[in-house]
């Protein structure tokens, strides 16, 4: 994401719309604190949410293992136990499963402690105290970094990568911040697929308040008129559907270094990112609440290239495309926001 600056605040701000604890337990009062650069940000913030962590307990979960012992439990590998010989010293080889705390969670949020701690990037009391915290997790076996895909395919496949300290994680690991090189970025250089899922879930989030009195949530949009021996189509799930009383409204988030393609050195807007928003909109119109539908495409500002800024109608249904600046004052981005949608 080195195409794309981010005011550092605005990303603390993101993450307390995502996270509601943000604003509780010590961290509402990190979003008044000026941060010197993005390391200081996001090394505060895991910090301060493995501080919790700790307090809390370590999560725990059954763990398989397979053991040689002279004492049987669990289950009694009986063949391997004569392959390998172990009965003639009156020992067998057993599975068995036990409660602990060496865990795959638990496991990345060492590795990040000892990334940081290692790292120059981050201000040196920070690095300390990871190295502190890092001693409590001496139950929980390290891990290298390079076992880091393995851990986070679990995660995923297992439904734990909604908490907030495994999203950091994500962001610090996939973020390169504990690369070994030594440019010091103003703005974090994020991975756009991170940034991405935090840019969306940000959406949702900021209009679920925005309006309380509507129903706003990232919902499955129905096909119209699909007969029985219909091929299988592709899922239609939006972004952002605000449904109000007369109207709804369909945002899709778009967080692409390129916001706009080029052909024949001619500018235009991402022609499939167009047709997936009007087949939304068209298809919504007909199976959902309301026959008024607009669809907004909502790009985040990139300085590579141009950035959308349109308006069109098609089929009686209105479109916008549209840039969001995340790099300027608070204000001036959910100014941004409320000006975008109105009913």
């Amino acid at each position: 994401m080195k195409d794309r600056n981010i005011r550092i605040q605005n990303i603390f701000y993101m993450l307390a719309f995502v996270y509601d604890k943000l604003n509780y337990s010590g961290f509402k009062k990190l979003g008044t604190e000026d941060f010197e650069d993005g390391y200081d940000l996001l090394g505060k913030l895991f910090l301060h949410a493995c501080k919790l962590q700790l307090i809390r307990g370590f999560p725990h979960d059954y763990r398989e293992y397979t053991e040689e012992t002279s004492y049987p439990h669990g289950q009694i590998q009986m063949t391997e136990s004569i392959t390998q010989g172990t009965l003639i010293n009156k020992r067998v080889i057993v599975q068995d499963d036990s409660f602990s705390a060496n865990i795959p969670q638990n496991q990345l949020i060492k590795m990040v402690l000892a990334g940081i701690a290692r790292s120059k990037k981050f201000p040196h009391d920070q690095r300390l105290l990871a190295e502190k915290m890092w001693r409590n997790f001496w139950p929980v076996r390290d891990v290298r970094q390079t076992g880091y895909p393995r851990i986070k395919r679990y995660l995923h496949r297992m439904g734990m990568d909604g908490s907030l300290l495994v999203l950091l994680s994500e962001i610090l690991i996939e973020g390169k911040i504990f690369a070994t090189d030594d440019a010091n970025y103003k703005a974090v250089d994020l991975e756009d697929q991170l940034m991405s899922r935090l840019y969306e879930k940000f959406l949702l989030k900021y209009y679920q308040q925005r309006f309380t009195g509507y129903n706003v949530r990232s919902a499955y949009i129905t096909w119209d008129k699909v007969e029985k021996d219909t091929p299988e189509l592709p899922v239609m799930h939006s972004d952002v559907r605000i449904c109000g009383q007369n109207k709804t409204v369909i945002l899709d988030a778009k967080y692409y270094q390129h916001s706009l393609q080029t052909h024949f050195d001619v500018e235009k807007f991402h022609s499939n990112n167009m047709y997936q928003i009007i087949t939304y909109v068209m298809n919504e119109s007909k199976t959902g609440d309301n026959e008024d539908v607009e669809g907004i495409l909502l790009y985040a500002k990139s300085s590579i290239g141009g950035n959308p800024d349109g308006e069109i109608n098609v089929l009686g249904h209105r479109f916008q495309v549209k840039t969001l600046d995340l790099n300027v004052k608070w204000s001036q981005l959910t100014e941004q926001l409320d000006r975008l949608i109105v009913f």
